[in-house]
């Protein structure tokens, strides 16, 4: 294997774990505001969670993008690249939609951190890792990306 497709494998793998993790702390939230509960050290495993994992994809999407034929090959005609559909969203749109969602996890775990009040947390919690995931899921690559090379 080379480190294109080692890397490839790890972020098209990864990002099951990044939607299963993301759902969790949905989940933790939604139950949270039902149940009327405090906040539980379970809880806060989810927020910190959450963006830890965000960070290891955006990680493994920055090597990508150095040992990626495609990206390689977009980046030194750009002009072309923008006018391919599929390229546009490897190359573009899929990185600045994963840093939005990136800011978004580290803003809202900030913000729930600093909460004093469980229901406000869970609430901040719902409404920032559920915009980020959100915005993941509009742009995760099932079928839409080439492989990258």
């Amino acid at each position: 294997m080379t480190a294109y497709s080692t890397t490839l494998f790890l972020h098209n793998s990864f990002r099951w774990a990044i939607l299963a993790v993301g759902l969790y702390a949905l989940f933790r939230a939604t139950t949270g505001i039902l149940a009327k509960g405090g906040w539980l050290p379970a809880d806060d495993k989810a927020r910190k969670l959450f963006p830890i994992a965000l960070d290891i994809q955006f990680l493994l999407g920055i090597v990508l993008m150095f040992v990626s034929p495609v990206a390689q090959n977009a980046f030194s005609n750009m002009g072309e690249a923008m006018g391919n559909r599929e390229i546009r969203l490897a190359v573009i749109e899929h990185p600045f939609i994963a840093i939005a969602a990136l800011a978004l996890a580290h803003v809202g775990s900030v913000k729930i951190r600093k909460l004093k009040d469980s229901r406000e947390k869970f609430k901040a919690l719902l409404l920032y890792y559920g915009l980020a995931l959100l915005l993941l899921v509009a742009r995760m690559p099932t079928w839409k990306l080439p492989h990258l090379g």
